[in-house]
């Protein structure tokens, strides 16, 4: 979740500065970033590679200009953030199943897109974003789940009356629209739930993402899902 505190900063006035300590700087942003354990597993420190440890790197032409810890769950995992040469190394004691901590970032980019987040744990694999599944896409969703229940019903409820009745037959196709509608009503809800679900972690550690009102469809209005752009502006 960033902010954008200052953007675009270009002045004439010479003797005008924006700086951070000793620092000129164009743009300022506040990002916070929550890392947690999704699996089921204990994460050891001895199970992060020496070779390709949990960092955040800015995007080419951008800063990292500071970093701290601001939150863990539990704070027998030790977390420690390292700030040097530009990057932030997050290291830890061990980890459990949905344990975790949030970390606050300031740099010279605009959105999050300006921040990665590198690395890899011994047997799960590189470091990933938690998924992000749009209300439009829960919607698209339901519908083709929704046609399909519409499709396996009516084959099936077709095999049992036969298809000599036509009263039956209609009443097998009522029986599996009605099925299929009752589907397409409560299936977003469903996948919505499920969602929150696996994003529990980071809601309490205070950092939600672009669809913090899980109801809304994401921006623009479309629906369609935002490509990553380093560049990108902060106000959509």
């Amino acid at each position: 979740m960033t902010r954008a505190v200052i953007s675009n900063i270009e002045t004439d006035i010479e003797s005008l500065k924006v700086l951070y300590e000793d620092k000129e700087i164009k743009n300022f942003s506040e990002s916070r970033i929550a890392f947690w354990n999704g699996g089921k597993g204990t994460i050891l420190n001895s199970n992060v590679p020496n070779n390709d440890k949990i960092k955040i790197r800015p995007e080419e032409g951008y800063q990292i200009l500071g970093a701290k810890l601001l939150f863990a769950i539990n704070k027998s995992n030790n977390y420690r953030i390292h700030f040097k040469d530009g990057e932030v190394e997050i290291d830890f004691d061990h980890i459990d199943y949905q344990e975790g901590c949030s970390i606050q970032i300031f740099h010279t980019g605009k959105t999050s897109w300006s921040l990665i987040v590198t690395g890899s744990i011994v047997g799960a694999g590189k470091i990933e974003h938690a998924k992000h599944i749009p209300f439009p896409k829960r919607r698209h969703k339901a519908v083709w789940i929704s046609v399909l229940i519409f499709l396996l019903s009516s084959i099936s409820g077709l095999l049992i009356v036969g298809i000599k009745d036509i009263e039956a037959v209609q009443k097998a196709l009522s029986i599996s629209a009605v099925i299929s509608f009752l589907s397409y009503t409560f299936l977003p809800s469903i996948i919505t739930y499920w969602y929150t679900q696996s994003k529990k972690t980071s809601f309490i550690l205070g950092v939600q993402d672009d669809d913090e009102i899980l109801k809304a469809p994401d921006f623009p209005p479309t629906g369609r899902v935002r490509e990553r752009n380093k560049d990108a502006e902060p106000i959509w």
